[in-house]
């Protein structure tokens, strides 16, 4: 896991750490288009055209700039066989249906530090300290949804013990831990 945000942190670093997903997919050789749904497309051969982001302009708002992170990392993990090393190493201790949903959130980590810099996190921990303020910190200055910034927060350093949470009316509403374990689930009632 360490290795994998070290390569994108990498990648992003090559380009001056942007957050314009034209500039990074340019940076990255990656063809990103306008077109009437947003996808991304990995070529599987050589011969096969492409990687390929489409992105509907309307869609163009905070939220899918986390999506083409997200999709920018597919395709960098993919050309850096991280995935094949996912899938031998991580995928055998698990279910089958478990598959999809882990690699997705090792990637949903990791495109969290596109959106949110080891820089700003690293900013937002020096004004904060390890108090909520740093997640929202990372939300109004990175422009970042409350889910992304409580696991950039939470998966800082994967080799320490760190989580966050949010909770409303009784109810835990979002939970994440990095080595951690809670006693409580998202959309659990919280312990009395």
């Amino acid at each position: 896991t360490r290795d994998i945000f070290d390569c994108i942190e990498e990648h992003h670093a090559a380009t001056d750490y942007t957050r314009d997903p034209l500039e990074f997919c340019q940076a990255e050789g990656i063809d990103f288009v306008l077109g009437p749904r947003s996808l991304a497309r990995t070529r599987r051969r050589d011969d096969d055209g492409p990687d390929l982001i489409v992105l509907n302009p309307s869609d163009y708002n905070p939220r899918d700039l986390f999506s083409i992170a997200h999709e920018i990392v597919h395709i960098i993990l993919r050309r850096e066989q991280y995935l094949t090393l996912i899938r031998r190493y991580h995928l055998p201790s698990l279910p089958p249906a478990l598959h999809r949903p882990h690699v997705e959130r090792l990637i949903d980590a990791a495109a969290g530090r596109i959106i949110m810099t080891t820089h700003q996190l690293e900013l937002a921990m020096q004004l904060h300290g390890d108090h909520p303020q740093a997640i929202l910190h990372l939300i109004n200055e990175c422009g970042a949804s409350e889910g992304a910034a409580l696991r950039r927060y939470a998966w800082q350093d994967t080799s320490e013990y760190r989580a966050a949470f949010t909770a409303r009316d009784s109810y835990i509403q979002d939970a994440t831990a990095c080595r951690a374990r809670l006693p409580f689930k998202a959309r659990e009632r919280y312990p009395e």
